[in-house]
């Protein structure tokens, strides 16, 4: 079973990005809240600079339009994916 599988049998609300599997880390939640996906938010980045964007520009895209953009068939604030920053 692949983690979008497992993902779908814990939460099936839960809401996972589209052409991110790569960074797609494990299962997060908190108590008294659904489990969603979490996404290595350095990753992310790499990813989207694989696909031409410099730096700054993928962080900026990140940050901006994948992170704060809630889709429309996402209906509960909790079903958003987290984003693990390693240091």
């Amino acid at each position: 079973m692949d983690i979008r599988e497992l993902m779908s049998e814990l939460n099936p609300d839960a809401y996972l990005l589209p052409d991110m599997d790569e960074a797609l880390v494990g299962i997060a939640w908190r108590f008294g809240t659904p489990q969603v996906a979490c996404y290595d938010h350095d990753r992310c980045r790499e990813i989207l600079m694989g696909r031409g964007m410099h730096r700054d520009e993928a962080e900026q895209h990140l940050m901006w339009v994948i992170m704060a953009h809630k889709p429309a068939a996402v209906e509960h604030p909790d079903a958003m994916p987290i984003y693990l920053s390693r240091f």
